[in-house]
């Protein structure tokens, strides 16, 4: 892996490493130690999840699937939210301006009930 790394990367990057290598050019067993860390770290952000999967393909796969999901869920609550939006909220309006011919209409919610009841306790008075 750490020589298909030194391949990817840009040449200032493979410079900076080699550079920190050639420190420990007169210690071998450190070297190869390191080197194998490198490559190891790029197998894990490069390779692993595709490997894990069981090939390239497989890992698409299995990615659009997971993308497919979120995107549900993501549908669902935007549709749940909207249906919260678009509730009619109660108004608590002057019970007179519903009214029709001087005769109160229904209590819609218990506020307009309760103004409602107290218009007409005031006009009996």
């Amino acid at each position: 892996m750490f020589g298909e790394m030194l391949n990817e990367i840009s040449n200032q990057e493979a410079s900076e490493i080699l550079e920190e290598l050639l420190e420990m050019e007169d210690k071998p067993l450190k070297l190869a130690n390191k080197m194998y860390k490198i490559g190891e770290q790029y197998y894990n952000e490069t390779y692993k999840d595709i490997d894990e999967a069981g090939g390239v393909r497989k890992y698409i796969e299995a990615r659009d699937s997971k993308e497919e999901k979120l995107q549900k869920k993501v549908d669902k609550l935007e549709k749940k939210l909207a249906q919260y939006e678009s509730t009619d909220k109660p108004t608590y309006g002057i019970p007179e301006l519903n009214e029709a011919d001087g005769e109160p209409t229904q209590a819609q919610d218990g506020m307009t009930a309760f103004l409602q009841e107290r218009k007409i306790r005031a006009q009996r008075r």
